[in-house]
């Protein structure tokens, strides 16, 4: 066969691109990715952060307003639209209607005829 006098080209040996191919991850787009995911990663604890304290304020400010109605002596509460007690009233309420406040309908509560009942819930609406 005489192989030993074939001449090869070595260039078409060896498959050029698999040794001279460049790196297809573009470094610069993957930086700016990643800052902007750090920047938001930062904006999220940071308004985490502030969104906590205010939080925590409001949470201040309601015990002092429920420390200073119940040392008022007064009975104060609020209720629905359904004219339902809210969960939040006075110590001084649980005293002058009873226990077990939340969720009990303020007219028979307050008034024990009908007609006076049906007046204070026409007037309020």
């Amino acid at each position: 066969m005489d192989i030993s006098k074939a001449t090869v080209n070595i260039d078409e040996f060896i498959y050029p691109d698999a040794i001279y191919k460049e790196s297809n991850i573009n470094f610069i787009l993957l930086s700016k990715v990643l800052a902007g995911v750090f920047v938001l990663l930062f904006g999220f604890y940071y308004w985490n952060r502030k969104l906590s304290k205010l939080n925590k304020k409001i949470y201040q400010s309601q015990e002092k307003i429920s420390l200073l109605l119940n040392n008022a002596g007064q009975g104060f509460l609020t209720f629905d639209k359904e004219f339902r007690v809210d969960e939040q009233h006075s110590k001084e309420c649980n005293k002058l209607l009873g226990e077990a406040l939340s969720g009990r309908d303020i007219t028979a509560l307050l008034f024990g005829d009908a007609k006076k009942a049906e007046f204070f819930k026409n007037t309020v609406n």
